[in-house]
């Protein structure tokens, strides 16, 4: 760990060799959540200065990202059916360690995650109150794609088409998604291309 203010490196324990994926961490209060290793949840309390292994959801999921929502952190997952077919899952973590599913309202602003059998959300971002999502529906040959904007009591209050704008930039694969304030950011890795809207 690199102290900025006393210019010092301290080491946190022994992790021997690991797996950083960026945009997989979330802080609250003082303590930083985040993944090393595909699917191991790990915390750091920079208060003690303590590194210890977070407690595990009782699915065996990936984890794709996390962000925090008021006191509780929000976890992206996923997890490959027998097809092959990426599945995601929405949860929250509380400070006591408890995993808690999460299902995201529908109501006329996103009535299009409730007409297609195929929609999925692909990423997700909070400013703390409320949580920005990338969802996507329709098959890979004709995906239709969507941002949109929950409270902390997941209901829509926002939806905004981008497919459109996604093609006029030849974004086919959204690699990063960041919110806030009255905009987003995508990212494609492909084509090296960052959109603010």
């Amino acid at each position: 760990m690199y102290d900025f203010k006393t210019q010092q490196c301290q080491a946190i324990g022994p992790l021997g060799d690991f797996n950083y994926a960026s945009k997989v961490e979330a802080f609250i209060d003082d303590t930083l959540y985040f993944e090393l290793y595909e699917g191991a949840f790990w915390t750091f309390d920079f208060s003690d200065k303590e590194l210890s292994t977070a407690p595990e959801s009782d699915q065996p999921l990936n984890l794709i990202m996390m962000t925090h929502l008021g006191d509780k952190i929000l976890a992206l997952h996923g997890k490959k059916d027998n097809e092959g077919t990426m599945e995601y899952y929405l949860q929250t973590l509380d400070k006591e360690g408890n995993f808690a599913p999460v299902t995201l309202g529908h109501n006329d602003l996103n009535s299009f995650a409730a007409q297609s059998a195929d929609h999925k959300i692909r990423h997700i971002d909070s400013d703390g109150e409320y949580i920005f999502a990338l969802e996507v529906t329709g098959s890979e040959d004709d995906s239709r794609y969507y941002v949109t904007k929950y409270t902390s009591d997941f209901e829509c209050v926002y939806a905004k088409e981008i497919t459109s704008i996604l093609d006029e930039n030849d974004i086919d694969h959204v690699t990063y998604f960041y919110a806030f304030n009255d905009y987003f950011v995508v990212h494609d890795m492909s084509v090296s291309y960052t959109i603010l809207c």
